[in-house]
């Protein structure tokens, strides 16, 4: 459950017994009014939350002022990302109730879930002083704090808050967080195990714990706990397909539709499971990004291919499409990766367009002798831990002034000016071709052209390893599962080598380590 889910799902315990619920103008409105708000609570606390939102605005109507509605509405509406009108009546709230523990943990929370750190920090502080000893508050700033990269603070925080309430899942799950963070893998289990004993549906945790054994290498029990992410909040619910799930049983006479979800990079990684599922099935469909369409019906011709569409069952059927049994792309593994011995040894699994290929050849040829290699040195998002898995590329400098290589930018989104600065400013031979980023089968072709691809964590590096491209990719200290927490190699991309952050944010030694395999690349090609 998510940080304002789990809020609001305890978001009355503090003012029950405070004296202040009702109190204002309310008062005058009687056993109405309370009867109201027994029903407006009684719904919340079964999840009727449109029901329970409707009768909270009838008590708000009359009780302007009314404590609970205030909350529960302001925690309602970040829950549905309608942050300004939850900042609204949070702001409401403690005007009326500067005491209000609970309103400020909750404004604290909108101004996370909003990014605005500084603001979170605040409020958590004003919610601490009304009383230090607050868990969920202790808690949530520990969170709060790892997500600003204070990984010292957030774990005296969170250690606190264990100090005072031991059991408590919130701040058990968030020092699990920090212990990954840190390496620890060991204790950040423990404690994950820890939740589950206490909580045992936590759909975060689970998924949480899947992502640590996966980082492992445990595939197995991994699997099983990453199918938890249908289930978590954190996760982009997917629309329901009206079709019997596969859960791994004899498929040999049946249509199976694999449904689009995740990112580029996870469909482009699981896609190696599609010829294992072909051997089952009488027949596949694929749902997939429209991004990857066109390269998916060419490296899987016998595979039926649809870009990702809207939750329209009856327009499946209007295409003469009807499975007999749906599975998500991410739920592959479970049933054909449970141990390293079974993923591929082979190269490529995808395939360019070979005149595409050609014409990228030649155009990489008239740059002239030398090694051609795509880099990219930004990775995710802000909520995808980008601070941590990009490279300043300023910081690359001393790769690009080998002379010997010809670079070429693989980097997504706003980066050509960046590039050619960087290249004009310092005579670099750098590129920047936007064709090549904006449709994805030129950039395959692109790629399959190139002679080795740099980068830091992207969907760059699963494309290359999809068509056995030679890959370095430099990760950091706390990796994402997918670059497994030890060693050189991937089991997902034979052609894919892994350079990892010893200390955290130093990428010094990292880049240092390619500098060495260029120079080396720089003599075998001359």
């Amino acid at each position: 459950m998510s940080l304002i889910g789990r809020l609001l799902k305890r978001a009355f315990t503090r003012l029950r017994g405070t004296g202040n619920v009702g109190d204002g103008a309310g008062a005058s409105f009687g056993g109405n009014l309370a009867a109201l708000l027994q029903q407006a609570q009684e719904l919340a606390s079964t999840q009727h939350f449109g029901d329970a939102q409707t009768l909270f605005r009838k008590v708000l109507d009359r009780d302007p002022q009314n404590l609970e509605a205030l909350l529960w509405l302001g925690i309602s509406a970040a829950r549905e990302r309608r942050y300004g009108i939850a900042r609204d009546l949070l702001e409401r709230l403690v005007r009326v109730d500067p005491g209000c523990l609970d309103g400020f943990n909750a404004l604290a929370n909108v101004a996370r879930l909003e990014r605005r750190w500084q603001d979170a920090r605040a409020f958590y502080g004003k919610a601490l002083e009304l009383d230090p000893d607050a868990v969920a508050v202790l808690a949530n700033l520990g969170t709060c704090l790892r997500e600003m990269d204070q990984p010292a603070e957030a774990q005296a925080h969170l250690k606190r808050a264990l100090e005072i309430e031991p059991d408590n899942t919130d701040a058990l799950f968030g020092f699990a967080t920090v212990l990954i963070d840190a390496g620890e893998i060991e204790r950040a289990e423990s404690c994950l195990r820890r939740v589950l004993a206490l909580e045992p549906r936590m759909a975060d945790a689970h998924m949480a714990l899947g992502h640590l054994l996966l980082l492992r290498g445990a595939f197995e029990e991994g699997w099983r706990e990453y199918d938890w992410r249908h289930c978590a909040e954190v996760v982009e619910q997917e629309p329901v397909y009206p079709y019997p799930y596969w859960h791994g049983d004899p498929i040999e006479g049946e249509v199976i539709l694999v449904r689009a979800e995740q990112g580029l990079g996870d469909q482009i990684m699981f896609a190696s499971c599609l010829p294992d599922l072909q051997c089952r099935a009488r027949g596949v469909i694929l749902e997939c990004d429209p991004r990857l369409a066109p390269i998916f019906a060419r490296s899987f011709p016998s595979i039926s291919v649809h870009p990702r569409r809207a939750n329209d069952p009856e327009g499946w059927r209007a295409a003469g499409i009807n499975p007999d049994k749906q599975v998500f792309f991410g739920s592959l593994p479970r049933y054909f990766r449970n141990h390293w011995e079974e993923f591929p040894t082979r190269g490529a699994y995808l395939q360019a367009d070979p005149v595409r290929v050609a014409q990228w050849r030649e155009r990489l040829d008239d740059l002239g002798a030398g090694p051609k290699i795509g880099f990219s040195w930004r990775g995710g998002t802000p909520e995808t831990r980008q601070a941590l898995r990009s490279i300043p590329l300023s910081e690359w400098r001393p790769l690009f002034n080998s002379r010997g290589c010809r670079w070429i930018s693989l980097q997504y989104g706003a980066a050509a000016a960046e590039v050619l600065a960087l290249a004009e400013a310092h005579e670099l031979p750098l590129h920047h071709w936007q064709q090549a980023i904006d449709d994805h089968e030129e950039t395959v072709a692109l790629m399959t052209a190139l002679d080795l691809v740099v980068s830091v964590p992207t969907a760059a590096v699963h494309l290359a390893g999809a068509l056995g491209r030679p890959a370095w990719v430099m990760v950091p200290f706390a990796p994402e599962w997918r670059y497994l927490a030890r060693g050189e190699c991937l089991p997902w991309y034979s052609s894919v080598t892994v350079l990892r952050q010893q200390r955290p944010g130093d990428w010094g030694p990292v880049l240092a380590d390619v500098s060495a395999r260029l120079a080396v690349l720089e003599r075998r090609s001359r």
